[in-house]
Formats: C-alpha cells, sequence, structure tokens
C-alpha cells in the first residue's frame, strides 16, 4: 500500500509540473499549454491489470493556490493474492504541503520524494515524442533508463505519456506503463 502511495504522490507532483510547465518541452503549441494550463483539480483514475483480475482506483487531486494538495479517493487491493473476486476498496486521504510533506492523518507519514528532484523535461535529446495531425495530442515515449533525466525520479519500467490539449491548455494527461504485476493505465482530466 506505501509504494502504491508514493507512486500515486510522485504521479500527482508530476502532474503539477505538468500545471506549470517547462522549458524542455519541443513543440510551441505544448509549451504554452502546459504554461497556461493551472488546474485547481485533477480526477485521476487508474486501472491496473494483474494476473489476478483487474484494481480499479479513482480518486481526485484538489490544489490550493500555495502549492499544496489533497488526494481523496480510493483503490482496490486482493485481499487474497490467489483470489481475484477478493477485493476491498481502501479510502484515501492524503495532504501533501507545498514542501512534498504528506500525511494520511495517521502513521502514513513522509516526504514525496519527487517534490525534491521532480521535474519534467521533454527534450527531445531525452525521449521520442510525435505530435499528432491536428496539433492536440503530445506521445512521448521514454525508456526506464530516462525516467530520472525526464521526470528527475527513476522508474524501473518504460512510460508511455500522452498528454491532449485544446483551446491552449491541457485537458488530459495518460501514462501508460508496465510493471511486476502487469499493464497500468493512468488517466487524468484536468478541471
Amino acid at each position: 500500500m506505501k509504494k502504491f502511495l508514493i507512486i500515486l504522490l510522485t504521479l500527482t507532483c508530476t502532474l503539477m509540473l505538468f500545471a506549470c510547465g517547462d522549458d524542455g518541452v519541443t513543440v510551441k503549441d505544448f509549451k504554452q499549454a502546459i504554461t497556461a494550463t493551472n488546474p485547481t483539480e485533477i480526477e485521476i483514475s487508474i486501472k491496473h491489470e494483474t494476473a489476478n483480475g483487474d484494481l480499479n482506483s479513482s480518486m481526485v487531486t484538489t490544489f490550493a493556490a500555495d502549492g499544496s494538495f489533497t488526494i481523496v479517493g480510493s483503490y482496490e487491493q486482493f485481499c487474497n493474492a490467489s483470489a481475484s473476486e477478493d477485493k476491498i476498496s481502501v479510502p484515501i486521504n492524503i495532504s501533501c504541503d507545498a514542501s512534498g510533506n504528506y500525511s494520511d492523518g495517521g502513521d502514513f507519514a513522509g516526504t514525496n520524494p519527487a517534490s525534491t528532484g521532480a521535474k519534467l523535461n521533454l527534450g527531445a535529446k531525452k525521449i521520442d515524442t510525435s505530435i499528432s495531425s491536428d496539433g492536440k495530442v503530445l506521445t512521448a515515449n521514454v525508456a526506464a533508463a530516462q525516467t530520472k533525466a525526464v521526470f528527475g525520479v527513476e522508474y524501473a519500467y518504460d512510460v508511455t505519456l500522452v498528454v491532449s490539449i485544446d483551446d491552449g491548455k491541457v485537458t488530459s494527461y495518460t501514462m501508460n506503463y508496465t510493471d511486476a504485476f502487469g499493464a497500468v493505465t493512468v488517466v487524468c482530466s484536468y478541471k
């Protein structure tokens, strides 16, 4: 559970970086959209396909003006590693201050490793990018060996990012990867 929540916090910091923009973006329209996007809320759904069945998560991240945020929602976990029908829904209610210190109000607390090293560098030397013909979708393939250079946090797996824009702002962000347990799809809708 703690590993899942740390990954979730890292993802949230990466999403915040999308909202703030970065000079490494190579396509002018996406660079402007990323800079112009300042969501107050991001709806996140995560589907993890495992050998025992799918696990789903749904949450809302709400951002405050001071850089802090909250994550409220739930994720599924198996009660028994060999039985896919035995799942429970675990509530999430995490607060993270602007310095990256997080807590669920109980014994789950610490500093998000992404808060001190996270970045988003979509420079062409780091990753393979493509833009849709209508200029509204950026797809970036990041090899595991390049994740630290791109995200500022090292992942042990290749990651595909898909960023959609409309009217000069980011509307959604999708992240796909395969970990040791199966394929993961994270879909974030900006509000």
